[in-house]
């Protein structure tokens, strides 16, 4: 989605940590035997209300002082569709995940959720999108 650049990095960032990381516990347990998880927990959109709030913020500004300022009114809208069309509004899915996660003794390294939003990411992956 347009303009959420900054957030989509931050994400990533956390994700590349998140891996580098994994790797580094995984030659320490092969030198001292020390056994540290690290694990993602992803969850993709929910209907929380920060998806929503966090964008509404920017046409503060952008009605205004932007360069986009005469096609804020249709990137508002393209938005709000999206994000009715994609967040999920039931939790479980990602609560059940976190569950999952933090009780098991051989966790798996990525959990994601909800199935759907994770299958067009990963189908994106593949295609290189």
């Amino acid at each position: 989605m347009p303009f959420l650049s900054p957030y989509c990095a931050s994400k990533f960032s956390l994700e590349a940590f998140g891996i580098c990381l994994h790797q580094e516990m995984k030659i320490l347990k092969r030198l001292s035997g020390c056994d540290i998880k690290v694990i993602l927990i992803e969850p993709g959109a929910y209907a929380t209300g920060f998806n929503k709030e966090n964008n509404n913020k920017k046409y503060e500004w952008m009605y205004d002082n932007s360069y986009f300022s005469k096609y804020c009114e249709i990137i508002r809208k393209n938005e709000i569709r999206i994000w009715n069309f994609i967040e999920q509004k039931p939790y479980t899915s990602i609560i059940n995940k976190y569950i999952k996660a933090v009780e098991s003794k051989n966790p798996k390294f990525r959990y994601t959720a909800p199935w759907w939003q994770s299958f067009f990411i990963q189908l994106g992956r593949i295609l290189g999108m």
